[in-house]
């Protein structure tokens, strides 16, 4: 429904002063429920009306995105400790006797992995590709790509990337990769109100795409282009899927804020920084050296 907001007084208004027997609120109509805040009188000469409906909406709407992120917080730290919980009860050894695991189980483990790779741009990308080559990518295909609607760059220089392997035969098994368009969550310079918008829609074409591909791996970093991609992978596939988060090497001290979002809210399995003072101030991240 359409969002409006309004000032209701309980009295008149004379000469930009309030009486009233009752004081005034301010009510906020969403989706045709009034919600009702009693406010002092003075309050409302501050500023002018038009300014306290904007203020409205804005408080609306932020309140609204926290809210999404405390459920989401709670969804997956609920998860991790049911997924806890039901791992440790299924692998419980009887005191004295040994356990054999089948020789087809042990293979299974060097089996090729379905990857999925989301590529930011600029230098994200660079760094993405960079990781890739220093993998065994035998052991992670068929291999797709993530991008930004707006980031042709990207996808050129993954498929690029790819033919180059191809040609090189260094990976003779893999086939044309597929390269996806995702919309961008939020543009440079976009409002974070508007921003919640666009988002969802992102939310939405990454879960189709996870749920078509059922990536086994997800690797990813940088920009926020790969936010609604964890999130889908999560919802969709909690338990048979692992998410590969690394920090970009120009964050020294602090985590970049998809890198915050990802790293309070456990959405990677493995969150890899790059410099060891911010492996220090962020103990659940892993520091294995730096890509360049």
């Amino acid at each position: 429904g359409s969002r409006t907001a309004s000032i209701m007084m309980g009295g008149l208004w004379r000469g930009g002063w309030f009486e009233a027997e009752d004081p005034p609120c301010c009510s906020v109509r969403v989706a045709g429920n009034d919600i009702n805040v009693p406010l002092p009188p003075e309050v409302f000469n501050l500023l002018p009306i038009r300014v306290w409906e904007y203020l409205a909406v804005i408080t609306l709407m932020t309140s609204l995105v926290v809210g999404q992120v405390c459920c989401f917080y709670v969804f997956f730290a609920s998860r991790d400790l049911i997924s806890r919980l039901v791992f440790d009860t299924q692998h419980q050894e009887l005191e004295g006797v040994r356990i054999r695991k089948p020789k087809a189980k042990v293979e299974s483990r060097g089996a090729a992995e379905k990857t999925m790779i989301v590529l930011g741009s600029g230098g994200h990308t660079a760094e993405m590709l960079r990781v890739l080559k220093h993998m065994d990518l035998a052991k992670y295909r068929p291999r797709c790509y993530v991008v930004s609607g707006t980031d042709d760059m990207s996808a050129d220089r993954a498929l690029r990337f790819e033919k180059e392997r191809q040609e090189g035969g260094l990976d003779p098994g893999q086939a044309d990769p597929g390269v996806f368009d995702i919309p961008r969550s939020r543009e440079v310079g976009q409002s974070y109100v508007t921003s919640v918008f666009t988002t969802i829609r992102s939310l939405v074409a990454s879960a189709a795409v996870v749920f078509v591909e059922r990536p086994a791996l997800l690797l990813c970093n940088g920009p926020g282009t790969c936010l609604p991609v964890c999130v889908a992978l999560k919802l969709i596939r909690p338990l048979s899927s692992k998410i590969i988060f690394v920090e970009s090497i120009c964050r020294t001290r602090t985590l970049s804020l998809t890198g915050k979002i990802v790293y309070h809210l456990r959405l990677a399995d493995t969150l890899f920084v790059q410099w060891p003072e911010l492996q220090a101030s962020y103990p659940r991240a892993t520091y294995s050296g730096r890509v360049f």
